[in-house]
């Protein structure tokens, strides 16, 4: 995701994935990203618009991530903050277990 010294990074997440965007949080600082840690309530369904100063936010940053309980990845503040520069990773769904495991260090072409 070019994660890296002097970048910014939004981490948007609700009050049920915490857990997962401390981590996120936690190896983007490590990296010397700005980070920006954006909290609000789960949604009700996929694809419901985050609140505007999150919008905002992910509009503003370089990177954003979303590990979220639904996904945001097909709203209209994702696509703003695309058409601004912005790469975000959608991690709706992921839990601590994801991150902690070694599948998202697996190789798709080896399956290693």
């Amino acid at each position: 995701m070019g994660v890296r010294e002097g970048k910014n990074v939004c981490i948007v997440t609700d009050t049920k994935k915490i857990g997962v965007a401390k981590i996120v949080m936690a190896e983007a600082i490590s990296a010397g990203a700005i980070v920006s840690l954006c909290i609000m309530k789960p949604q009700a369904y996929h694809g419901e618009e985050p609140p505007p100063p999150i919008a905002a936010a992910m509009k503003a940053s370089d990177v954003s991530f979303s590990p979220t309980t639904m996904a945001i990845s097909h709203t209209k503040a994702r696509l703003e903050a695309r058409e601004a520069g912005n790469r975000h990773c959608l991690m709706a769904g992921f839990t601590l277990d994801i991150l902690i495991s070694s599948g998202l260090n697996a190789d798709p072409i080896t399956r290693k």
